[in-house]
């Protein structure tokens, strides 16, 4: 078994341990944002999230992209490589910031992220 998996069977043999999930979707950097401005250098956009509870202990969150509207620099020095990310930020019980960013000459038109946040409380 893996540690991960060992631990989680840990906590839940623990005694009035809770397990706090929340998932939300739809985390989204519009279509006329910062990143999409031909400037060279790194850009970010946040997007503040605000939990439906609050969480007893500050929880991990993971954040995933699952829209991606980018287009490489124009640059033929440069490969054409889409740089482009999503962090979750200044997590708190209440909820966190999603930072949406690129770098070097990539334009992102639209970027939009899925969360999980878990706490063992």
């Amino acid at each position: 078994m893996s540690p991960a998996f060992n631990k989680l069977k840990y906590f839940f043999k623990k005694k009035n341990t809770k397990c706090h999930i929340e998932t939300g979707s739809d985390l989204y950097t519009g279509n006329d944002c910062l990143l999409n401005r031909p400037v060279v250098g790194k850009r970010e956009v946040i997007v503040p999230v605000k939990f439906d509870a609050p969480f007893g202990t500050t929880p991990k969150v993971c954040l995933t992209l699952d829209h991606i509207d980018c287009v490489a620099g124009q640059n033929p020095d440069k490969s054409f490589q889409i740089r482009c990310g999503v962090q979750a930020q200044d997590i708190t019980t209440t909820g966190f910031n999603a930072v949406f960013y690129t770098w070097e000459e990539n334009l992102c038109y639209s970027l939009r992220a899925d969360y999980i946040a878990t706490s063992f409380e």
